[in-house]
Order: C-alpha cells, then structure tokens, then sequence
C-alpha cells in the first residue's frame, strides 16, 4: 500500500530528507511531545536519564568448539526462555571481548539490526554467556529515572517509534547508541507505578526461570545423564570429526543422523536409572493440517494465534487472531496442559500451555502432544525433551532436505524414546517444578503487556 504525506519545509531541521523519518506518527508523536512540554511535563532525553548507553561496535568473533568455549548468543536468543540452554546454544566464543559480556547491573538490551527496537531486561540466566554486539546495552540510571521506566517507555508506541526513528543503513536498517541516545521521554505522575509493575515482571521471570532450571537439574541429577553433546564434541573433535559405527536399521531409516553415536550414548544413559517407552505410550501427538487463514479484528471475534516461533520465547508479539467463524476451528485451539513443540524450521522448541494461554489457537507449525495422565506427567516429559537427551532423540527423527519438519508426520515422534524413572516421586517432582516456572513465565507476560499498555493510556491521556 502506497502511503503519501507532506512535510513543511520549515520543519526539515534534522538535516534528514528519508521519508521513514518524516512518517506521520512520529510526527505526531514530536507534537505530543512539545504539548507535553508546554504543560509543565517534564521530558528528559534518553542520555540524561542513563549513565550507560553502550554499543559495543562491530567486534570479531573467534569460534570454538562447544567444549572449551564460551556460550554465544544472537540477539534473537536473548528473548527466548531455552535458547541459552546447553541443548539449543550452537555458536560458542573463543575467548571472547569482554564488551561482549552483560554489565554485572540491571542492564536494558535492545536489538540494534533485522528486527529493530525490540528490548528486554537481562536476566541472571544468561550469566555465564556472550551475547551480540548488535545489542545496545542501556544501564545506570540516573536518580529521578527508573530503568524500569524506560524500558516500559520503549516499549510504547510512542518510545518504540521513537527509538527506531533514527535508523541507518541503505540496505539494513540500524540503530545503535547515539540514535538510542536522543531518544525523548516524559517523566509522567504514573513512574512509580509502571516501576512497580516492570520490577514484579522481572522478579516472576526471574523465579520462573529459576524453577524450570531447577526441574532440569532434577532431572539431569537423579537420572545420572552427562553433558553428552559437550563429551561428543570432544571426542570428535580428537577424531578429527570422523564418527564411525554400527547399527541396526529400523523403521527403513537409512540416514546416519538416525543412529549415530549420540543416539546411542542418550539411549544407554537412559536405560541406567529408568524403563524407556516410546512417546506413542504414554502420549497422542497431533498436528493440525495446513489451512487458509482467515483472522479476526481483536480477540472479541477470535482466538490470539501464535506460532512456532513463539514458543520458548520470553516476550513475542501475538497480535493476530484466527476467526471463531473459520471451518474447523476446533482443530487449532490450544488446551490447558498440552505440550507444544516447533514443528518446522527451528524445530524442537518445547513449552506446556498454562491456564493463562489455554483457548489460544496455533498453526499447523505447532505439535501438540497430550500426555496420558495415568501414564507420565506433562510437566515431566516437557522438560525432559528440552533436555540434551531429549532434543538429541526428537531431532532423530527429523526430515526433509530444504525445510526441517518434524510433526506434519507424527510418525518418527510416537516412536521417540521416553524414560520413566524408576524412582518413585522424582516424575511428579520435576513435573510440579517444571509447569509451576512456565505458569510463573506466561504470568510475566500478561503482566508486562497490562503495565506497558497502562503507560500507553497515561501517554494518549495528555494529548
């Protein structure tokens, strides 16, 4: 759709003649703002709010193997729950810059390149990482400011169009500190309570983080598994990356990735402490099949759609809504309890459905596995299959030679091999664990939308 609109040459002060930052609501977000001005409301720009607001430049990465290097993390990565967990990472740094690292402080990331203005709080679950250099890093806050203010601020309508205003880069749009910098914000009577509300979001991350990390030490413990992607990397490293071995054939399955020795070290560690049973016993797998879609206005006429790519993410924007009218909608409902998992592309991302997202709906890109209650706990097999052991055995059975899928054919999942400890108790501990930290999790979520959407209103209200 072709947009067109007219800009007073008298306002061409910026010495910028790009049409994106002369958009009309940027525009008028620069008038809100010298409203706000005139009615006594005090507007700070971001550099006299922040002590700290660091890019780190462009900096070369060393790799290494997984075994002596350190954990590195795209910026995508940093948003995700799972993505910093020794099963997914799969760049690792060679002694890597220390401007690569996360300040030891309350630190704003905010992605600088592809996907511009999106920002988290770090989180202590990424200590121990790098993370991108295409992350502007903003911390220290100045006393009158909280970082929680600013971080609700730019995620506002107002504060994100602002922030990605002053891109750069004919080809990749870019922003980076000095852009980040001029940024302007109105310090409104309502700071303290967006604080508040930000400062509970962070502490319900924080615990839910920590309680599905503690279901997979658990796990890992009682169980007796061993880092086994990290002892395979070094063997085959020594190898030369040669692997060699012997295998029966099952299921006509003729790709080495079917049988190699990961495989077959997850499945001995497993049979240690535990009787193994295929996914197909103890659960229903299903996979939707691919449809038109046809969306809704808001959520009044449908149901919040996510995808995929959404699952094992901290914050997303779920903003379209499938139509309650749409033929057999029934189909692509989510339940309380089920197990998704990313289907295609990046595939194996785990997640359960919380009371807080049952009666969403999800593409034919989401798995649902529904566990047999009498037989396994939901909690438990979802982290079990974010587990090493557990991502090893379900890419197994991947296939497709462009695009990776794993669910529109259930067929290789039923067959996936499942422990059931034999230590009475352990499953429904790791599962009590497991589901209390992603109920926690999706609680972070709603809570953070209601605090930035209350900041919007406050905003809107002073025009």
């Amino acid at each position: 759709m072709l947009i067109t609109y007219s800009v007073p040459i008298k306002e061409l002060t910026y010495d910028r003649i790009d049409p994106h930052f002369w958009l009309e609501s940027t525009r008028r977000h620069q008038n809100t703002l010298a409203k706000m001005k005139k009615t006594g409301i005090n507007i700070k720009l971001l550099s006299d709010c922040a002590d700290e607001i660091n890019w780190p430049g462009r900096i070369k990465r060393i790799p290494a193997r997984r075994y002596n290097g350190t954990p590195f993390l795209t910026a995508s990565q940093v948003f995700s729950s799972i993505e910093q967990l020794s099963s997914r990472v799969e760049k690792f740094s060679h002694n890597p810059d220390s401007r690569l690292s996360i300040p030891d402080e309350e630190c704003i990331l905010i992605t600088r390149s592809g996907t511009l203005g999106r920002s988290i709080f770090a989180h202590s679950h990424l200590d121990g990482c790098v993370v991108s250099d295409d992350l502007v890093r903003v911390s220290e806050p100045k006393k009158g400011t909280s970082l929680e203010y600013i971080y609700a601020y730019l995620n506002t309508e107002m504060g994100f169009e602002l922030l990605v205003r002053r891109t750069n880069g004919s080809v990749i749009h870019h922003v980076d500190d000095d852009t980040t910098s001029l940024v302007q914000m109105p310090i409104l009577k309502v700071h303290d309570k967006i604080t508040s509300g930000i400062q509970k979001v962070n502490k319900l991350r924080e615990d839910g983080l920590s309680l599905c990390q503690q279901a997979r030490d658990l796990l890992v413990k009682e169980l007796g598994l061993t880092e086994i992607l990290t002892n395979f990397d070094k063997e085959s490293h020594v190898n030369g990356g040669l692997q060699t071995f012997t295998a029966t054939l099952e299921y006509q399955r003729f790709d080495p990735s079917y049988y190699n020795n990961l495989v077959s070290t997850a499945l001995s560690e497993l049979a240690l402490k535990s009787s193994i049973v295929t996914l197909g016993e103890v659960a229903t797998v299903y996979t939707p099949p691919r449809f038109k879609r046809q969306f809704a206005a808001s959520q009044h006429y449908g149901h919040r759609v996510m995808s995929g790519k959404h699952i094992g993410l901290l914050k997303f924007d779920a903003t379209k809504f499938l139509s309650s009218k749409m033929p057999k909608i029934e189909k692509y409902i989510l339940k309380k309890g089920t197990i998704v998992v990313a289907g295609s592309g990046t595939i194996g991302r785990v997640s359960i459905i919380g009371q807080r997202r049952d009666g969403w709906a999800a593409d034919n890109h989401v798995v649902r596995i529904n566990p047999k209650d009498t037989l396994i706990e939901a909690g438990y097999l979802a982290c079990f299959m974010e587990n090493e052991h557990g991502q090893v055995l379900m890419k197994r059975g991947s296939y497709g030679s462009v695009v990776i899928e794993i669910g529109e054919d259930p067929t290789a999942l039923l067959r996936m091999k499942i422990p059931i400890p034999k230590q009475k108790g352990l499953m429904k501990k790791v599962s009590d664990l497991y589901t209390k930290g992603q109920a926690k999790l999706e609680e972070a979520y709603d809570l953070e939308a209601e605090t930035i959407a209350e900041l919007d209103d406050a905003l809107k209200a002073c025009i």
